[in-house]
This record gives C-alpha cells, sequence and structure tokens, in this order.
C-alpha cells in the first residue's frame, strides 16, 4: 500500500534549523530508498507562491494567489512511502524531523 506522509508546520525557521532539518531529511530518504519504501517526496515552495483554487456556488471557481495569512499550518513537503500496514506508515511518519506542526498519514487508494 501507498501512503501519502504530509508535512504540515509553520515556515520560519533559523539557517541553522534548515540545515538540521535538510540532513536529518537526506538520513530519512536514504533509509527509505535502502529499504525499498521510497517512492517520492519533495519540500514544497513558499505559502506566497501558492494558489488557491475555491469552488463557487454554481459551479464556479476563483483563483486566489497566496501568501495565506488566515493558514496556521501549511502543508511544507511531503513523502510518498510504500508500507504494508497503517502501522508501519505511522512508525516511518513518526521519523520526520518537526519543531512544531504535524505529519498527517493518509493511504492512497485507487478511484
Amino acid at each position: 500500500m501507498r501512503y501519502l506522509l504530509a508535512i504540515k508546520g509553520g515556515e520560519t525557521l533559523t539557517e541553522a534549523d534548515r540545515k538540521r532539518f535538510i540532513e536529518e531529511h537526506i538520513r530519512l530518504q536514504n533509509e527509505l530508498t535502502k529499504q525499498g519504501k521510497m517512492v517520492d517526496c519533495h519540500p514544497l515552495r513558499p505559502a506566497a507562491e501558492m494558489v488557491r483554487i475555491e469552488a463557487v456556488k454554481g459551479g464556479g471557481r476563483n483563483v486566489i494567489d497566496g501568501p495565506f495569512i488566515e493558514t496556521k499550518e501549511l502543508l511544507g513537503g511531503y513523502y510518498v512511502i510504500q508500507a504494508a500496514s497503517r502501522d508501519e506508515a505511522v512508525q516511518w511518519a513518526k521519523r520526520i524531523p518537526l519543531t512544531t506542526g504535524c505529519v498527517e498519514v493518509y493511504e492512497i487508494t485507487t478511484m
């Protein structure tokens, strides 16, 4: 089964924290790859560059450029992994570096 590990939190990191986070993520990526669990992973660009598409009553869409000040936790990056179970995916998610925020675990299904 494939799982999305969605990393949510604030965007403000000191340069030292950013460097440490990158090193920790590289170690985790290497371990996932070594064990054949890695499907994909990437950080996301800042929220200031994000675009939101909102449904409008009657079927239309509004396109709104970021940043979105009211958003408390932003999606900062993700991993897509192959795991035998939800419990295994949760164990990998617990290893993702965080100082604030959270990691949400979603099983990916097919349409």
